[in-house]
């Protein structure tokens, strides 16, 4: 994610709300919206996180300032160089490392998804087909999936997972890990998924 107007300037949330309502929501012009999304489609492990770093840096050497990068899957980006060949844990290991260390060099939160493994799918399934609710709150780090180094790696980790009762559809968080005090004081949370695909938006 790409911005070109400093949010981080407002100083009220009623100068947030009118930026938000003048710049995010004016589609008159896309040159008064702040915020490009780049999405890049490459092959899987094609691309490392050094030509990741690579790419931010062209962006922002075209004037952008990258607020967030954001990796679709763990497992699709390429390993180190060292490490080809190697055992697949100690691949996703060193790519979450290198993630982590992309993020502290840039300033930017690197966010990324990666499976659970067997033994916590055959749970969270036996969980649904009983009619258990909240079943995400049953997942613990031994249904981390290939690697549990890539959960040392991380500064903040969830599990997440969708759940159907009746016609309602439920995006379901429990929070694993963070390295950050807690300020919320919640460790589940549940969003209602709206029109099969939409989350409501809270820019606070």
């Amino acid at each position: 994610t790409v911005v070109k107007k400093d949010l981080g300037k407002c100083t009220s949330r009623e100068e947030l709300n009118q930026s938000w309502e003048h710049n995010f929501n004016n589609t008159d012009s896309e040159d008064e919206n702040p915020i490009d999304i780049s999405f890049l489609h490459v092959d899987a492990r094609s691309l490392s996180v050094d030509e990741i770093d690579v790419i931010i840096e062209n962006l922002e050497e075209e004037g952008y300032r990258v607020i967030a990068c954001v990796v679709d899957y763990l497992g699709l980006i390429k390993p180190r160089l060292e490490d080809m060949g190697k055992d697949n844990r100690l691949q996703l290991k060193n790519i979450a490392d290198d993630l982590l260390s992309l993020a502290k060099n840039r300033d930017i939160p690197v966010i990324t998804a990666h499976q659970i493994n067997r033994s916590g799918g055959a749970v969270l399934t036996n969980l649904k087909n009983q009619g258990g609710v909240n079943a995400i709150s049953q997942m613990t780090n031994e249904f981390i999936g290939e690697s549990y180094g890539i959960e040392q790696a991380v500064s903040w980790s969830a599990f997440i997972d969708i759940e159907i009762h009746g016609e309602d559809r439920w995006l379901m968080f429990k929070r694993n890990k963070s390295r950050y005090k807690n300020k919320f004081g919640t460790e589940t949370f549940v969003m209602k998924i709206r029109d099969g695909i939409i989350i409501d938006d809270d820019i606070y």
